[in-house]
């Protein structure tokens, strides 16, 4: 390969930038045998992309895929994409240009899973003569788009469902069990512990396998007329078994949020992201299921946390200078960072300062190289805003 290396080292080192904020840094690739080009293209592009499979359609599966590009911005550091007439030889050795890339204020937060992703990336290209084919290299990074649950009037309003279930069924139903499943509110903040309490009455004859708590992530894909649901699951608490006419009550247990991109239905109209708490009472294929909304923000609320009104320098990355964001539910990143402060006697508790913890389940696969008919790929896991609270700490 007459390229033996290609870098771009961004100017935050874990590659992680807001919506509104400027991508830059430094371009090295280094060429180890000298070649001609017509253009070598430095690309900055963002885009989001929907993809399954559809059975039994006409006795064959139907693959549905769509696309929705946010951004495809360049710079031409040598002739140009379309300039088939140009042509100059790279000489060996090393290569390093400086970059700069403007980001829309209005973009969704990365994303990766098997079915979806929102993907940015710098994309540099290498346009050869003649019938020789291209040289591409790919280097992705995280973009946040920051969500302020305090701006959401729903993030403070409390849960409380109640039902009355029986099994079986006709001449074999039996029961009822009773079941009521509560939380304080709607809005937390990835690292936040969902503090659950919950009861049920097993008032019949069978014994209960056991209760579950679960926290899934539900994603609506479009892509045209087509649509298809997916779902998740991140978390979950178990309970043993409940006897025949024995109660199982959940008493202030906690269920702890993982780093997680935060609720998703702006920005983007192909992937639409949300959360749910299932409470489970495992009894036979007919048993007791709660289905509960949550949002999941980038902010934690201001009437359980104390925050200070002048809040501080977020670790990473660099917030200078960013233009104001255009939803109400989307703030400024330079305002969501602050410092701890100490809890004063009948004061609300502090929250830890945010820091930065890439996702365990969304991992997406990203062909970096494309050379000379070969290609290689590597894994990428987006990197989101979370909040060390630690698994005892208080909540509400």
């Amino acid at each position: 390969m007459k390229i033996s290396h290609v870098e771009a080292s961004f100017s935050d080192e874990r590659s992680i930038y807001f919506a509104g904020q400027t991508v830059s840094g430094v371009l090295k690739f280094r060429v180890s045998e000298e070649f001609a080009v017509s253009g070598i293209v430095l690309k900055c592009k963002g885009k989001s992309h929907v993809k399954w499979e559809e059975d039994n359609i006409v006795d064959d599966d139907k693959y549905i895929h769509y696309d929705e590009l946010y951004m495809k911005d360049k710079i031409c550091l040598l002739g140009s994409e379309d300039s088939k007439d140009y042509k100059e030889d790279l000489h060996v050795g090393e290569h390093t240009h400086n970059f700069s890339f403007k980001l829309r204020e209005d973009l969704p937060t990365s994303f990766e899973s098997k079915h979806a992703y929102v993907r940015y990336c710098v994309v540099l290209k290498f346009y050869r003569t003649g019938w020789k084919k291209d040289y591409e290299f790919k280097q992705p990074f995280t973009v946040l788009s920051v969500i302020d649950l305090n701006s959401i009037p729903d993030a403070l309003k409390p849960v409380n469902s109640t039902d009355t279930d029986t099994i079986g069924c006709c001449c074999c139903e039996e029961g009822p069990v009773r079941s009521e499943f509560k939380i304080g509110r709607s809005g937390y903040v990835p690292g936040e512990s969902i503090v659950i309490n919950a009861e049920i009455d097993n008032r019949t004859s069978k014994e209960m396998n056991e209760t579950r708590v679960e926290l899934w992530m539900k994603l609506k894909l479009k892509a045209d007329s087509e649509r298809k649901i997916k779902k998740t699951k991140l978390a979950e608490l178990k309970h043993g078994p409940t006897r025949p006419g024995g109660q199982d009550i959940w008493s202030q247990e906690r269920l702890q949020i993982p780093p997680c991109p935060p609720t998703m239905l702006e920005f983007c109209t192909i992937i639409e992201l949300t959360y749910y708490l299932h409470f489970v009472g495992d009894i036979g294929f007919l048993g007791v299921l709660h289905e509960v909304p949550i949002l999941i923000g980038s902010v934690p609320l201001k009437n359980i946390y104390s925050m200070p009104d002048n809040w501080g320098f977020m670790p990473a990355p660099s917030l200078s200078a960013l233009p104001p964001l255009s939803t109400p539910a989307v703030v400024d990143p330079a305002d969501i960072s602050f410092s701890p402060i100490t809890t004063q006697p009948g004061a609300l508790p502090s929250a830890p300062p945010p820091s930065y913890e890439e996702s365990l389940e969304f991992t997406g696969t990203i062909v970096t190289e494309k050379v000379e008919g070969n290609k290689k790929e590597k894994d990428f896991k987006p990197t989101y805003i979370y909040y060390n609270f630690g698994p005892n700490s208080f909540t509400m």
